[in-house]
């Protein structure tokens, strides 16, 4: 089964979701575990150093030592002694506080306060000297006493390194340790005696579960509405290319953001508009060719259907007018032609350096005849200025005969639209950034400046001064574009100083 973007969306951030929270809810998990161990190992130190200071208080010769490392019955008086202690001091902070006393015996809070450390008498030092029975001392914690090696003197211990030790001074000198066992692992909850700490850490990790539980869940729901807004978009967009394919070009997505969907968005409506001005621009230029082709071949169907009917005589002056007719059909449908190879790319072009005084002056030469009848002159100057390198001989790198096509369809467009007696003047110069420019002058009569933009779309004329009536097609200076920008060049047009047209071009002195 193929999923959706959005399905992806929310499998990915769900699971981006779930892992930060499992790695949240374990490092919560772990710093708690962590700070309550090292808060249990305190509440353990604060009894060891309250059992020192019982043991210190009653033990102070260096006979009491004696006998309690020979008596084990002092040492488990001492412990039941400090038991009691811990009993008392909790019932009494019970009854100042009885809200926060819910523990009942073995599971109580671990909170000692200052107390004054029973004192044994000096004769219950003596072996067997003891009036009142007592019970085994509490195993909440198991203390060890230990000589001065940290040999074992009472209680069962595996290993010395894991103690907390409290020092035992008799007459001012050390003469042990007492010590109790450190916690190491709080999840073996049979190691924390008090049942009160067991509960809390039970339930706070059942907490800690439950948070992580509801958390991946808004997570979850989170990454759907998200992962939603995020392809909404998509699906619009998706949408509106299926109306592109059926020629549906005036859908556009309505989605404006500065990321990526969108850029996508923004470019999707301009391929949408490019494709809608084109459909349009085709549909102008099939009408636009029916109605150039249909003139002509209106004019030749009158004349022979004339001629057939008697109207007109058969003489060689309606044949060469009819042979002009033909002239201009076919000028027009060469030139069509050459525009569709060219929009396809299948003219071939065959690059290599060209100089540019050396074609301009071939144009010239070989219609000077035309530039007579018209009395045009024309002159072929070099650009002056700082910008500009000094250079007669300029050279690009472009295809010869193409180059020659783009100066002649220039010269027959001054021929056909300047008025006799004009001028021609063409200048051209290399700049120092590698580029050749060409200006192209024409003289009056110009054209308006709302039709400059224009004359490079194909079959477009000036209705005044540029028309139809002599002899135009409408698609030369749209060959003059096709042509330049194979060469990787641009194109222009501009009033002339002159008065007329002046036509800007840029090519380039390296390779494409």
């Amino acid at each position: 089964m193929t999923l959706s973007i959005r399905h992806k969306l929310v499998i990915a951030f769900s699971l981006l979701a779930l892992g930060v929270t499992l790695i949240a809810f374990l490092a919560m998990l772990l710093i708690f575990r962590a700070g309550f161990l090292q808060y249990l190992n305190d509440i353990r130190y604060q009894s060891l150093q309250s059992f020192g200071q019982t043991i210190a208080e009653n033990i102070k010769l260096e006979q009491q030592w004696q006998s309690l490392k020979n008596n084990r019955k002092i040492w488990l008086r001492l412990l039941q002694e400090h038991r009691q202690n811990d009993r008392d001091t909790l019932l009494s902070s019970a009854r100042t506080n009885p809200s926060q006393n819910n523990a009942q015996d073995d599971g109580v809070s671990s909170t000692f306060s200052t107390f004054s450390p029973p004192k044994l008498s000096s004769q219950a030092f003596k072996a067997g000297d003891f009036s009142r029975p007592f019970k085994p001392a509490s195993r909440r914690y198991p203390y060890v006493l230990l000589d001065t090696d940290k040999d074992i003197i009472y209680g069962r211990i595996t290993s010395v390194s894991g103690l907390l030790l409290v020092d035992v001074v008799v007459d001012n000198r050390l003469r042990g340790y007492v010590g109790i066992n450190k916690l190491s692992d709080i999840n073996k909850l049979s190691d924390i005696n008090n049942r009160a700490d067991q509960v809390f850490v039970s339930k706070q990790t059942k907490y800690f579960i439950g948070i992580a539980i509801v958390a991946c869940i808004l997570a979850v729901i989170v990454a759907f509405f998200i992962a939603r807004w995020m392809t909404s978009p998509i699906q619009r967009l998706v949408l509106a290319m299926n109306r592109l394919m059926v020629r549906d070009y005036d859908h556009h997505v309505d989605y404006k953001a500065n990321d990526e969907i969108g850029s996508l968005v923004q470019s999707f409506n301009q391929l949408s508009q490019s494709l809608a001005d084109h459909q349009q621009s085709q549909q102008r230029w099939i009408a636009d060719i029916s109605h150039e082709l249909r003139t002509p071949l209106s004019t030749l169907k009158a004349e022979l259907e004339a001629m057939q009917d008697g109207v007109r005589k058969l003489s060689m002056e309606r044949i060469n007018s009819l042979h002009d007719d033909v002239l201009r059909l076919q000028r027009l449908v060469d030139d069509l032609h050459e525009l569709t190879l060219s929009d396809s790319g299948a003219l071939n072009y065959q690059f290599a350096s060209v100089s540019i005084r050396n074609v301009l002056t071939s144009v010239f030469e070989h219609h000077q005849i035309d530039l007579k009848a018209h009395a045009l002159k024309y002159s072929i100057e070099n650009l002056s200025g700082d910008n500009f390198l000094d250079e007669d001989d300029i050279t690009v790198y472009a295809d010869t005969d193409r180059l020659y096509q783009l100066f002649e369809n220039l010269l027959q467009n001054s021929m056909r639209y300047t008025d006799n007696g004009g001028e021609i003047r063409v200048k051209i110069g290399a700049s120092s950034s590698d580029a050749v420019i060409i200006a192209w002058h024409d003289s009056s009569p110009g054209v308006s400046s709302a039709s400059l933009q224009q004359l490079f779309n194909r079959l477009y004329r000036e209705e005044k001064s540029r028309n139809r009536d002599k002899g135009g097609s409408g698609l030369g200076l749209s060959i003059c574009k096709a042509i330049v920008e194979a060469h990787s060049g641009n194109i222009s047009a501009e009033h002339s100083a002159l008065g007329g047209l002046k036509i800007t071009i840029f090519l380039s002195k390296a390779k494409i």
